[in-house]
């Protein structure tokens, strides 16, 4: 099966489990998901398992890596200081991120 194919099913077989997705997952692009689904076995629960989670841990990284650039991106402009609210980092996204999208409870 070529890799693309792997990829999209990987992408059908994460829809049929809701239960596994998370918001962060809107972050990956096309390489992580063709990466993930390279060398594992989508024919087994295991396998696709296994992609998931990698998936999963690379968007949670990604996420934190956003978070992080944000807040030092306020932290140089307001002379040293913390924000008293995470919503002040809105606008030191790069990229924007929706606050509607990104739920933080899971």
């Amino acid at each position: 099966m070529a890799l693309a194919k792997r990829a999209a099913e990987l992408n059908n077989r994460l829809r049929q489990m809701p239960d596994k997705q998370i918001p962060e997952l809107q972050w990956l692009d096309v390489n992580d998901w063709l990466k993930a689904a390279q060398n594992v076995n989508l024919d087994t629960d295991d396998g696709v398992h296994q992609a998931l989670n990698q998936l999963r841990d690379l968007a949670k990284h990604d996420v934190g890596t956003l978070i992080g650039n944000a807040l030092d991106k306020y932290i140089s402009q307001n002379n040293g200081l913390l924000p008293d609210d995470i919503s002040k980092l809105e606008p030191y996204f790069n990229p924007p991120m929706d606050r509607l999208s990104f739920n933080t409870t899971k």
